[in-house]
């Protein structure tokens, strides 16, 4: 026998052993098995539909109708049994229904735990909101949360101190619809972009951008609101107009 073909039958003769012995594994612990492969296939077929759709699935999310029907965070099944975020939640694309009801506020001021200081939104470093999404609720400074995109939101205003102190959110997003600023939404906080996309004058600009984080920010606004923005543009460490 050639060394070629010795080297071909250790192969199928290692094959078979091994597939005895998976074999018999399956066979003597196949009801214990059972729930653990269960689980990793359903954990993975939800991952991969997630995936597909770009939605993330409600199941993930805290239901909330303190500041109106909504979300204030993740519920457990977002984590990993370490307490670490499931890797594909770490970006929220929010559904436009949660219960079965339009999904349509973001109540970041009650996304606390209970008695802690530990967002519900732990681990969460993108939020985009969906298209009925009307309110978001001021940002609490113990996020995590990098960036917050409403561009395809109804959200028309942001309210007294949105990210006051907070560190984390360098990045924000503002939809058509939007209009009016609340006071000094953005003292003392970490953001460093700004875009608008709404091509109608703002009310209540010049309280919007009091207290700037002098000359940190990137604007990127439409031509529209140029001469509008005009008087203010020295605030912003740069201003693009598209």
């Amino acid at each position: 026998m050639t060394n070629g073909a010795s080297q071909g039958l250790f192969v199928v003769v290692a094959i078979v052993v091994f597939g005895s012995f998976v074999l018999i594994s399956y066979l003597l612990f196949r009801d214990n098995l059972k729930p653990s492969l269960s689980g990793i296939f359903k954990d993975g077929l939800e991952q991969a539909t997630d995936n597909l759709t770009g939605v993330t699935n409600e199941k993930y999310l805290n239901f909330s109708t303190t500041n109106g029907i909504g979300i204030n965070g993740l519920n457990s099944s977002a984590y990993n049994v370490d307490g670490s975020i499931k890797k594909n939640l770490k970006t929220l694309i929010l559904p436009n229904t949660i219960n079965s009801r339009d999904l349509v506020t973001i109540d970041f001021m009650n996304s606390n735990i209970t008695g802690t200081s530990t967002s519900r939104f732990a681990g969460v470093e993108k939020i985009v909101g969906n298209s009925k999404l009307t309110k978001v609720t001021p940002i609490l400074t113990y996020t995590e949360i990098k960036e917050l995109d409403l561009s395809q939101t109804q959200v028309t205003d942001i309210g007294q101190s949105f990210l006051k102190d907070n560190k984390t959110v360098k990045k924000l997003t503002l939809g058509k619809q939007f209009s009016n600023f609340g006071y000094a939404p953005f003292q003392n906080s970490a953001l460093e972009e700004l875009t608008l996309t709404n091509i109608t004058p703002i009310t209540n600009l010049s309280q919007g951008l009091l207290n700037l984080p002098s000359k940190k920010i990137t604007l990127n606004a439409p031509k529209e609101l140029e001469e509008q923005l005009r008087s203010y543009e020295s605030r912003f460490k740069k201003v693009n107009y598209y």
